[in-house]
């Protein structure tokens, strides 16, 4: 029986490794796994172009390092992405994206490649590593584990691989294939996509023809790029007429002013650990993934009668069963809910594209 990365072993190590998710907006909740990535600069992710499809460039990811994003050693917002130029969606070629950081992680990066994929022999042993789904039916992504498959079809910007015995699924794309290149392991692919039954083959993206154009490039204006969080959370109800008025990773919302994305307009108080130390109409949401300031208070500026929150400014991001998008809060959350699902919905599709789509 051939088995999914993600149902193979679990993976203690590769620190440099990540799940790329939507950030969560209420305190406590786990971040929303839609894909994996890899660090190549202090700042910098290196994911496939179609796990950013649809997202804002402000604010609306994370990457999660740690072996799970229930256990997470770290989270760092993504401030901004690029996608590679001579990405086709059609065929998965350059199938590429960076991630832009808004610090820099603890952890070291992984080295880039001296190699081409060209000096591996077809049948070469691959090794990929990413925080998909145990199946291809199962909504489970989150938890990073890693597979052994095999090198198949070689073409000018990406590559197939078969199982050996190990196979990607949905939430691995964006992350790293490795392979033995003399005496060193080298990142040599990003997972892209595959059959339906994540049974047969994968296709990834070539990192090797793309490292002079697109990735060092990439990774060297990353590291350089300016902070990624405003120094103080008073200016974020600030009026705006568009997103280059708003502190970074602030957006500027229908109302005219700053704000985080999904909570529309309103004003941030104090520190708060839940709804409950906040009083009144204002709710506890996660403004950082971490520390003293990570969670504050914030009261809407549009009040419905009764002087409650409007429903859905508090969207949880817990996959139910069945469905890789999130579940809701209270009786809204409508934008946050159709955008997660949009998202994992057009990653199913691509990653799942059939073999006369990828020829």
């Amino acid at each position: 029986m051939l088995v999914a990365i993600v149902a193979g072993m679990l993976d203690g190590g590769d620190p440099a490794v990540v799940a790329v998710a939507h950030r969560p907006i209420v305190c406590g909740d786990a971040p929303a796994v839609t894909c994996s990535g890899v660090l190549i600069a202090p700042r910098v992710v290196l994911t496939a172009a179609h796990c950013v499809t649809g997202i804002n460039q402000r604010g609306e990811l994370e990457v999660v390092f740690g072996p799970s994003n229930a256990q997470p050693v770290k989270e760092i917002v993504v401030q901004s992405y690029a996608v590679d130029s001579a990405y086709d969606p059609n065929t998965g070629d350059h199938d590429l994206a960076t991630l832009v950081l808004a610090e820099e992680a603890a952890v070291a990066p992984i080295a880039l490649p001296m190699a081409t994929l060209d000096q591996l022999g077809s049948g070469a042993a691959l090794r990929a590593v990413g925080y998909g789904v145990t199946g291809a039916t199962a909504a489970d992504p989150g938890t990073k584990r890693e597979g052994t498959l095999a090198l198949a079809a070689v073409r000018a910007a990406r590559f197939d691989a078969t199982p050996s015995p190990s196979m990607t699924c949905e939430a691995d794309s964006g992350g790293p294939v490795l392979a033995m290149v003399g005496s060193d392991e080298q990142l040599v692919g990003v997972t892209s996509r595959g059959d339906g039954a994540c049974a047969a083959t994968a296709t990834n993206a070539r990192v090797d023809v793309a490292l002079a154009p697109f990735v060092q490039p990439q990774a060297d204006a990353g590291s350089n790029a300016p902070p990624g969080w405003p120094a103080q959370l008073t200016m974020v109800d600030a009026p705006c007429a568009n997103d280059d008025q708003c502190p970074a990773l602030m957006t500027c919302n229908e109302q005219g002013r700053c704000g985080l994305p999904w909570l529309g307009a309103g004003m941030f108080g104090g520190a708060c650990t839940t709804t409950g130390d906040c009083g009144g109409s204002s709710r506890c949401v996660r403004v950082w993934p971490s520390g003293a300031d990570a969670c504050h208070c914030f009261a809407s500026s549009i009040m419905p009668p009764g002087g409650e929150p409007p429903p859905g400014d508090m969207p949880t991001t817990t996959p139910p069963a069945g469905c890789g998008c999130a579940s809701t809060s209270g009786d809204g959350a409508q934008g946050l809910l159709l955008l997660i699902a949009l998202a994992w919905a057009a990653q199913r599709v691509l990653f799942h594209a059939r073999d006369q789509r990828r020829a």
